[in-house]
């Protein structure tokens, strides 16, 4: 078997730490503010339910279980997805990472359980465009949620 050389080896090392580059850095500021999900920034890669504006704005998730059920839904949801991990936990927020399988780009999601409904976010930790990974993210949630 051949050494690799030099030059390959660099260019592994290098691809290696593209591709570690991809997760970007969690958000500070996670979390609820103020009784509601951060706000989306101007780019078009998050939504929330909190949003105004057409092109961030997506639907809580409605729910007729108490509070506590829907997270734990919300929790079996997580778990039994191959990309997504429940990072942060408190009585009735969620804050999930989406992982994608090829590049590893990280998506940050959040869920604030009402009585009647599931506040959600999903945004992008890099780019500026998501091509609507953020929404297909949540839609996802939503179709799974009972």
């Amino acid at each position: 078997m051949a050494k690799p050389s030099l030059v390959s080896l660099s260019k592994t090392v290098a691809l290696a730490a593209l591709l570690a580059g991809c997760a970007g850095t969690p958000p500070k500021q996670a979390g609820v503010h103020q009784l509601q999900l951060r706000d989306c920034p101007s780019s078009p890669n998050c939504v929330s339910s909190h949003e105004i504006n057409n092109e961030h704005y997506i639907s809580p998730i409605t729910t007729f279980h108490q509070p506590q059920v829907s997270i734990e839904q919300l929790k079996n949801i997580v778990s039994a997805h191959p990309n997504m991990s429940l990072i942060k936990q408190s009585d009735n927020y969620l804050y999930v990472q989406f992982t994608s399988s090829v590049l590893g780009f990280v998506d940050d999601l959040e869920f604030i359980v009402e009585e009647t409904q599931i506040q959600v976010r999903s945004a992008s930790r890099l780019g500026y465009s998501d091509f609507g990974a953020n929404r297909k993210h949540i839609e996802a949630v939503r179709k799974q949620f009972k």
